[in-house]
C-alpha cells in the first residue's frame, strides 16, 4: 500500500497522465551519455532513472550507498520520499506541479528534451542527519507524441556549499535557449527573467571551480589555454563584485543559477 508521501506525488503526476507515456519508452544509452554533461555534480552524488508508467526507478545508481546507506537495488519511490526533510516535503510537491505545468502547458512540447529543472531539498543521509541536496532531472524518453515517459536525475549534497534552500525551481535550457530561474509558482514564468551577469562559458567555468577543478585541469577539459581560463576568473569577479570563486559558487548554487 502507498504511504501518504508517495500518494501526494502520484496525485501530482496523475494531474497530467495526459501528457506521460502509456508504455515505457526504451532508453537510448547514447543519449544518457550525452545528458550526463548537462547535470551538475558540486558533491558526492548519485543518479537515477524514474519510468513514469511504472511510477517506480528503473536504475538507481551506486552512489545512493555512500550517501544514503541504501542499495541500488532495492530502493524506491517511497524510501526517496521518507528521506526528505518533512519540512521541504511540500516544496517537493509543489516544485513537481510547476514543473508539470512549464513542461505540458507553458513551452512547447518538442522543446521538452531542452529543459533541465533544478531545485533544492534536505535529505536525510546515512547518519540520520538532513544535508542540502541539488536535485536536477531531465527528459529521458519520450513517445511519439511527446509524451514523457523517463526521466534522468542527478542528485548532489551541497551542504558543504551552502545549507540554505532557496524553495524555487528553475528551467535551464540546456542548448542555450530561454531558461527560467527563481519560480516560486506558475505566475512566475509570466514574468520578465533576469539576465546573468556571467556569461555561459564562465557559468561552466564556476561549476568546474566548485567541483573542484584547477585552472589547468579546467583548460584541459574545456580544450583552452590556462590564460584563458585565468581571464575568465577575474572577469567572474569583476562582473559580480565577490570578493573570491567561492563566494560567487555559493551564490549561484544557492540561487539556482547554476
Amino acid at each position: 500500500m502507498e504511504n501518504k508521501k508517495v500518494r501526494q506525488l502520484n496525485k501530482v503526476f496523475d494531474g497530467k497522465q495526459r501528457f506521460l507515456a502509456n508504455n515505457t519508452i526504451e532508453v537510448d544509452k547514447y543519449k544518457l551519455n550525452g545528458l550526463l554533461e548537462n547535470l551538475y555534480s558540486p558533491g558526492p552524488s548519485f543518479q537515477y532513472i524514474f519510468d513514469f508508467p511504472s511510477r517506480s526507478f528503473t536504475f538507481v545508481s551506486d552512489g545512493i550507498r555512500t550517501l544514503f546507506g541504501e542499495d541500488p537495488s532495492s530502493f524506491s519511490v517511497e524510501s526517496y520520499a521518507n528521506r526528505v526533510h518533512p519540512d521541504d516535503f511540500q516544496h517537493f510537491v509543489r516544485c513537481e506541479e510547476i514543473a508539470g505545468y512549464f513542461l505540458f502547458d507553458h513551452i512547447d512540447k518538442k522543446e521538452i528534451p531542452y529543459y533541465k529543472l533544478s531545485y533544492q531539498l534536505r535529505f536525510r543521509d546515512a547518519s540520520n542527519n538532513y544535508r542540502l541536496h541539488l536535485r536536477q532531472a531531465i527528459s529521458l524518453s519520450l513517445d511519439e507524441n511527446y509524451n514523457l515517459s523517463t526521466v534522468f536525475a542527478n542528485q548532489s549534497d551541497i551542504g558543504h556549499i551552502t545549507s540554505q534552500n532557496n524553495y524555487k525551481i528553475s528551467f535551464i535550457h540546456v542548448q542555450g535557449g530561454k531558461s527560467y530561474f527563481g519560480i516560486g509558482d506558475v505566475n512566475d514564468l509570466k514574468l520578465v527573467q533576469p539576465k546573468l551577469e556571467i556569461s555561459n562559458r564562465e557559468v561552466e567555468i564556476l561549476k568546474l571551480i566548485s567541483e573542484g577543478f584547477s585552472s589547468k585541469e579546467i583548460a584541459d577539459y574545456l580544450h583552452i589555454s590556462t590564460g584563458t581560463v585565468r581571464t575568465h576568473r577575474k572577469n567572474i569577479l569583476n562582473k559580480t563584485e565577490f570578493k573570491n570563486l567561492t563566494q560567487a559558487a555559493i551564490y549561484y548554487v544557492r540561487e539556482g543559477l547554476i
